[in-house]
């Protein structure tokens, strides 16, 4: 009697080579991509953080505008807190009720103005750069950069 494994063999050889073939996949035709009407948007990353030697250019005739955080970008308020050498100043700042402050950073690398509560945010600001908030409640406002967590001030609002 003739051993049927030549068979089998040959039967299992050819079953493989038909099912790894590249018609016998079924993989479906690639769609081409679809665009979408939404505009890519640019954003600008501010010196020290990011890319570097980016930089905030302001525009000479844009207007104030308020960013996440409850501060306008681009105001000046009727008080300013200059940022320089790693420092607020002054460190304590009293106002009234209604008052606008200006953080305004004169150092190189970026820096925030984070209300200790939450209150505010002025996102990271560039060198050269100023934010504003506007303060409405009265109250005493600690609040630090969220870079350099060393760097600690407060207003006190009456």
């Amino acid at each position: 009697m003739r051993s049927k494994v030549p068979l089998v063999v040959v039967a299992s050889t050819l079953l493989l080579f038909a099912a790894c073939s590249p018609t016998a996949t079924s993989t479906p035709p690639a769609t081409p991509p679809v665009e979408t009407a939404t505009p890519p948007v640019e954003t600008a990353t501010p010196a020290g953080f990011g890319t570097p030697g980016a930089t905030e250019t302001p525009s000479a005739t844009a207007s104030p505008t308020e960013v996440a955080g409850g501060c306008t970008d681009g105001a000046t308020g009727t008080q300013t807190v200059t940022i320089k050498d790693f420092a607020f100043d002054p460190p304590d700042l009293g106002v009234g009720v209604g008052t606008t402050v200006s953080w305004a950073n004169a150092d190189a690398t970026g820096h925030t103005a984070t209300a200790d509560d939450g209150s505010f945010d002025c996102r990271p600001l560039a060198g050269g750069a100023s934010m504003s908030f506007t303060f409405t409640t009265p109250g005493t406002y600690a609040y630090h950069c969220a870079i350099h967590p060393t760097m600690r001030a407060k207003v006190t609002v009456t």
